[in-house]
Parts: structure tokens; C-alpha cells; sequence
């Protein structure tokens, strides 16, 4: 995906979390940072059931003929929904919608250029992170996110970075399942059939 791209779909996430009334009073850096973390937390949980996305039976289901808006939300729930890949791809959304939320998109998309070139490589990566579970790679993100070191935009785009990566080093296709997600957040009701926040 090229810059404008992804632009493009920070934009589209914080529109849709707008449409959804995630946004209807200010909140601050903390708030976001803090939804991010309960989505780390739900990663985690569906690590521990072994909950894992059925990728093949949900682009199977979807190429039958016929296939609507009804028969993703079906397959999208009975293949991908509360999975290890759902939920990484829930973090990534609502880093970008706090993004969009409390800089602009092209403000993140400069940071993750300038941490990308400063990044290790996915190798790297994947040698400094053998032998952690996900749970502790988990710790190691929250404690990024909520580090003083830096400003949370520079937080957030470290992580979103690490989190591609360590999706690549595990075969994850993340910006396919951020797509699938921000399909099915778009049909979605207002807030979500009634969450508060």
C-alpha cells in the first residue's frame, strides 16, 4: 500500500469510528491509548483459546454466488471475528483512528516513515522477540504505547510498525484483515449496538 493509500485509510477509520459516535466529545491521548490496550488485552485472550482466523472458508464462502453484506457478516463472524487476527487488526484500527482522531494522517503517516527507516528489520525483530509468548510481546507493545520517552504519536507508530512485522514473520496477510474488519465495522450499528465508549 503507498502512501496515499494509506492515507486514504486512516481517514476512512476515523470517518467510520465518527459515523459510528465514537467521537462525539473530546477524549483525550490517555483514553485512545487505553482502547488500545483493550484491544491488545482481547489479542491475547484469543491467543489463550487458540482462536485463530479460518482465512480459505471465509474467501470460499464469499466467492459463492449471490454473496452479500448479509453472508460477510455471517462468514466474517463464523471465521474471523474474536480471532488472534481480528484482534491484531482491531489494534491497528483504532491506533489509526486515534491518529485521525488527534493528528492527521499524513502527521502519522510521516512518523511511520521516519520510525520505519529507524526500525529494525523483521529479522531482527523476529531474533529479539524469540522465545516470547504473545502475551509478553503483548507487555512490550503496552509498555511502548504508554512509554514517556516519546509523544503518543510517536508511540503509536512504533507499535503499528512492530505489529506489521511481527504479522509478516507469522504469515499474517494484516492489511487483508484490517480491510475484512473495516468492512464489517462499517455495517455495524451505532456504537456498536450499544456500547457507551
Amino acid at each position: 500500500m503507498d502512501k496515499e493509500e494509506f492515507m486514504k485509510l486512516v481517514n476512512r477509520v476515523h470517518e467510520n469510528a465518527v459515523r459510528h459516535g465514537w467521537h462525539e466529545k473530546k477524549l483525550s491521548a490517555d483514553h485512545w491509548l487505553m482502547m488500545i490496550i483493550t484491544e491488545i488485552c482481547e489479542m491475547v485472550e484469543a491467543d489463550r483459546k487458540g482462536k485463530r482466523a479460518n482465512k480459505d472458508w471465509f474467501i470460499k464462502r464469499m466467492k459463492e454466488p449471490g454473496a452479500d453484506d448479509t453472508d460477510f457478516i455471517y462468514a466474517f463472524k463464523a471465521s474471523i471475528k474474536d480471532s488472534v487476527e481480528d484482534e491484531l487488526s482491531d489494534i491497528c484500527i483504532r491506533i489509526m483512528d486515534m491518529a485521525g482522531e488527534l493528528y492527521t494522517a499524513d502527521d502519522f503517516v510521516v512518523k511511520l516513515v521516519v520510525f520505519d527507516c529507524n526500525l529494525k528489520s523483521d529479522k531482527e525483530i523476529k531474533e529479539a522477540l524469540d522465545g516470547k509468548t504473545l502475551t509478553e510481546i503483548s507487555m512490550l507493545a503496552v509498555k511502548q504505547l504508554v512509554s514517556e520517552k516519546r509523544e503518543p504519536l510517536d508511540n503509536i507508530a512504533i507499535v503499528f510498525q512492530c505489529l506489521h512485522s511481527i504479522a509478516r514473520i507469522h504469515g499474517i496477510d494484516l492489511e487483508w484483515h484490517i480491510k475484512q474488519k473495516m468492512h464489517y465495522n462499517e455495517l455495524r450499528p451505532y456504537h456498536h449496538g450499544g456500547k457507551k465508549y
